[in-house]
């Protein structure tokens, strides 16, 4: 399979909402009215199939955060759950790690959360503080997980998403 990506338009950002709001809880979702408000600070991506579909999504805010006020902050990242264990987050996280280059780069991450934890663990990410009910943690502006340098995706324009 070739592994194709976008980006997100604030069209897409609902879509996002309807298939991702049942997989994440109240407290531990951005829906697309905040995605939208988040304007020019805010890009986000999908990751496709060869038939369209979407695999998960990825977003980062260039928001200042009290614990990374020059850096990019990664929002969400998610694999759709027909897609989970297969490294799909693995191209999520290249995504936005491409994206963010020289860059400080934190998260927020719900405490039981295990599984992200393991996945920005494994990128580089250390636990830095804890804020309201999140774990923060960051990662060095000049670090490059050696894991991502040859992956190969093709990025596309929404236009010839549609043609296909």
């Amino acid at each position: 399979m070739n592994l194709r990506y976008r980006e997100l338009d604030n069209d897409d950002f609902y879509t996002w909402e309807k298939m991702a709001r049942p997989l994440f809880s109240e407290d531990d979702f951005c829906d697309a009215d905040y995605l939208v408000q988040l304007g020019n600070k805010l890009k986000g991506w999908v990751l496709l199939d060869n038939n369209n579909e979407w695999i998960g999504c990825c977003f980062i805010d260039n928001k200042k955060h009290l614990y990374n006020e020059q850096g990019i902050h990664f929002l969400e990242v998610c694999t759709f759950p027909k897609y989970r264990n297969r490294g799909y987050g693995k191209c999520l996280m290249k995504i936005m790690f491409d994206n963010s280059l020289s860059k400080t780069k934190s998260v927020c991450i719900a405490p039981d959360n295990i599984p992200s934890k393991k996945l920005f663990e494994k990128y580089g990410f250390t636990k830095y503080c804890k804020r309201k009910c999140w774990e923060v943690y960051l990662c060095d502006k000049d670090f490059y997980p050696d894991k991502l340098k040859n992956l190969k995706m093709i990025k596309i324009e929404k236009s010839q998403e549609i043609e296909r």
